[in-house]
């Protein structure tokens, strides 16, 4: 079978078959070939043919090795010199683990680590099986520096904590003064004003006039004001999956 899951790399041989046959797998010309590879895992059908052309079919599975997958929390928000508890969740036997970038981390091989940015930044999670397979994930520590958050992916229909596209600010933001979302031909979908920041449950929930949108790239438009009187305007795109 293939080495890693998801991999197409299985390989198929024959031996001790009788000379003058010919073999076909999953509809290929016939050929003496004996060798198969660049296999997925799962059922195949090699197919035999003899000399006087009858044809012999057999069912071959090639097993499928077992899934590795990790993943990290969603994106968080922290006060600076605040530290937090990163503790993955892992399907499958991970013998390795590897954070980058280090900064901020306690341990950079360790499978549950405590981190202490001084800035915001990204970290990403591989962890390896004993077969030497890989599965790794990302996960953002924005540090409160007067930062604001506005995330380009949400799925309304999820079961996490990103089913509502919003604006996201530390304790120095006041208020949301806008938010707006635009279709590709500048109709407005969503506008809501002067609320809090963070809260999902007030931004836009991927509908319009109480129907769903479908997935694709929208653009916002987003003011923000601080405690110190300071507004700030952003706008960029945002995509809705499903």
């Amino acid at each position: 079978g293939p080495a890693c899951f998801g991999d197409s790399n299985g390989r198929l041989q024959l031996t001790n078959a009788p000379s003058g046959l010919l073999f076909s797998l999953d509809g290929t010309p016939f050929d003496s070939a004996r060798t198969y590879s660049g296999l997925a895992a799962g059922l195949h059908l090699l197919q035999v043919q003899d000399t006087a052309g009858c044809i012999a079919e057999y069912a071959v599975d090639l097993p499928a090795p077992p899934l590795l997958s990790v993943f990290l929390p969603g994106d968080t928000l922290i006060e600076k010199g605040q530290v937090v508890a990163i503790q993955p969740l892992v399907s499958g036997t991970a013998a390795q683990y590897a954070w980058s970038p280090a900064a901020g981390l306690d341990c950079a091989n360790c499978p549950k680590v405590v981190a202490q940015p001084q800035q915001s930044i990204l970290y990403t999670l591989t962890v390896a099986d004993p077969a030497g397979c890989t599965a790794s994930d990302q996960m953002r520590i924005l540090v409160e520096q007067k930062e604001i958050y506005i995330p380009n992916v949400f799925d309304p229909e999820g079961n996490g904590s990103n089913r509502f596209f919003t604006v996201y600010g530390g304790a120095n933001v006041r208020e949301v003064l806008r938010l707006e979302v635009y279709d590709r031909w500048g109709g407005l979908l969503f506008r809501r004003e002067h609320f809090p920041p963070g809260v999902e449950a007030l931004g836009w929930d991927g509908k319009a006039d109480g129907k769903v949108v479908l997935p694709g790239v929208f653009v916002y438009v987003a003011e923000v004001l601080f405690e110190d009187g300071e507004v700030r305007k952003k706008w960029g795109g945002v995509t809705l999956v499903r």
